[in-house]
């Protein structure tokens, strides 16, 4: 046959040349066909995905809204004791329910031969109890036996010791305040000639002539801003272990404590400004306004810097104008992610910051229509689902990258495995999905959700595509609304900053405590150290206590005391 087919083939090359060129042709184009029917499938796969999550939660909530209802019905008109419900009783065999009727009594047990086997016990899969922690102190109890059983009961002879079991128990010892007696000795000429008397120096103290050691300053500062606990509660604490020490004056403290960092958190923002993107959010607190009863609304922001610059600075503002981004980024010329508020708007410039939007937010916008437009909005979530699937393939490469490389190494490696699958797959992505778009927002109402949400997409376009042309960028600006977690969770306690200052003291030890969180460090070692040794540290050595300076030097010094 092969033979026959090229015996049949013609011998004019013009005519073999434009055989060849329809093949060719007819080849291109299953091959497009081929590429756009599994672009097709993966959509189609995603938009499953997702149908089956809404499909899921739509039951778990019918079903919890059916029990509600269930529920109420009984206690309104149902029988108040939980008897068998007769209605149910053909749903079992006669055995059963005589079982249930005529339960056994305990004059009547049950013989060994209607008692079920006892199960099987099934081998462990290595899931028990895990050790305690090496570093934790460990105290020995000693446990020995009366001197009268250490004799054999059958020759007399005294028993000798072969071996011993340990078990651990873990143990709370609540925390000391502990009184320091600062002994200074003074000496002078033993012949009494003037002017010879010395004193031994003062120690520096974190606030002047003030009693709080920077320990009981830590102390209190983590358990406001880290744990949430307002001053009054730490007052009732401080009460429980008979000392007083006012709310007030422990605000004063902390006060006292934002002013001793203010450098630091200066160093630290000048770092921030160095990185090749910025995420950014804010966030509504309240503030007393100077009269007893009168209330406003500040704003806490945060800056978080690359993974060269990983701090967390806040900047406290009275208002949420345009003013407080505009002052802390005036130096700034590089990327800023953020979501979509106007008051960035002014910072976007072709010579001066780039704007980098946030999926997560664009995301949101169509979850939220999928109350009135299910399928289209499933639709666009399945492509983002799509996007992050990207970024998730990324990450397992990631994560799979040798442990011996360098800090900058991991930050390079990792931007390059980023970027080529964001090249490689969320590119075509995006193009399909913009074309979706398109389409969606001439189709729909303006004012619908779905509208709103297309919209929106379609308004940002740039900002939401350009994190694929770099793989130091991140698909969204969940970094930041991580940062604002801890000043969501603490004023829902402490309910309220007293002053402007007061949310200045926050923002600075937000800061500090957030920061160091970011390099893994242990926040209370940290302030401590820090406030013990910024009231005699000189301005230019303060660059050694950032966080990553500092986790540096603890590493490089382990047995360095805290």
């Amino acid at each position: 046959m092969k033979n026959d087919a090229l015996n049949n083939l013609p011998n004019d090359p013009k005519t073999l040349k434009e055989i060849i060129f329809q093949l060719n042709e007819k080849y291109i184009q299953q091959s497009e066909n081929n590429n756009y029917q599994n672009k097709l499938l993966a959509q189609q796969s995603a938009i499953i995905d997702e149908l089956n999550k809404e499909l899921r939660r739509q039951k778990a909530l019918n079903e919890n809204i059916q029990h509600q209802l269930n529920q109420l019905l009984k206690r309104i008109y149902g029988r108040k004791s939980d008897k068998l419900n007769s209605d149910n009783l053909p749903l079992f065999s006669t055995e059963e329910i005589n079982a249930m009727r005529n339960p056994p009594t305990p004059d009547e047990p049950e013989t060994a031969a209607d008692q079920p086997e006892p199960p099987v016990r099934k081998p462990s899969n290595g899931h028990g109890r895990k050790p305690f922690p090496a570093h934790l102190r460990r105290e020995d109890v000693i446990h020995d036996i009366p001197a009268e059983d250490k004799i054999c009961g059958q020759c007399d002879s005294e028993k000798q010791k072969i071996g011993e079991e340990i078990s651990e128990q873990l143990e709370f010892v609540p925390a000391d305040l502990v009184v320091k007696r600062h002994i200074r000795f003074i000496y002078a000429c033993p012949k009494g000639c003037d002017g010879e008397v010395v004193t031994a120096p003062v120690p520096s103290k974190p606030i002047e002539k003030g009693i709080p050691g920077p320990g009981l300053l830590a102390h209190i500062a983590i358990r406001k801003y880290q744990y949430h606990d307002p001053l009054n509660r730490q007052e009732d604490m401080f009460r429980n272990q008979g000392i007083s020490i006012g709310r007030s004056t422990m605000c004063d403290w902390m006060a006292s404590c934002s002013e001793l960092v203010r450098v630091l958190i200066e160093k630290m923002t000048a770092r921030i400004l160095q990185s090749h993107r910025i995420h950014t959010d804010d966030t509504p607190v309240i503030v007393k306004d100077g009269l007893k009863e009168k209330r406003k609304t500040g704003r806490l922001w945060a800056y978080i810097g690359d993974d060269a610059n990983l701090y967390v600075v806040y900047d406290y503002t009275p208002n949420r104008r345009r003013d407080g981004p505009q002052e802390f980024l005036k130096d700034y010329l590089n990327y800023l992610q953020a979501d979509a508020f106007s008051g960035y708007d002014a910072l976007y410039s072709p010579n001066g910051i780039t704007e980098v939007a946030c999926w997560a937010h664009t995301r949101r916008y169509f979850v939220e229509a999928q109350e009135t437009s299910t399928l289209a909005a499933t639709e666009a979530v399945a492509y983002i689902r799509r996007l992050y699937d990207a970024e998730d393939a990324a990450k397992l490469e990631i994560q799979a990258l040798p442990l011996d490389l360098s800090d900058a190494e991991r930050i390079e490696q990792s931007a390059d495995i980023r970027l080529r699958y964001r090249q490689t797959q969320s590119v075509g992505i995006l193009g399909d999905f913009y074309k979706w778009l398109t389409a969606r927002h001439r189709d729909a109402l303006p004012k619908s959700p779905i509208g709103k949400a297309a919209n929106y997409a379609l308004n940002n376009w740039d900002a939401l595509t350009i994190y694929t042309t770099d793989g130091r960028f991140a698909i969204d600006n969940n970094a930041a609304e991580r940062a604002m977690r801890p000043v969501a969770l603490g004023r829902k306690n402490y309910l309220f900053f007293g002053s402007d200052k007061g949310g200045e003291t926050a923002a600075r030890l937000y800061s500090l405590i957030e920061s160091a969180k970011r390099h893994g460090l242990n926040p209370f070692d940290y302030l401590r150290d820090v406030f013990d040794r910024m009231p005699a540290m000189k301005e230019s050595d303060v660059d050694g206590l950032l966080p990553d300076r500092w986790k540096a030097q603890r590493q490089s010094t382990p047995t360095a005391s805290h």
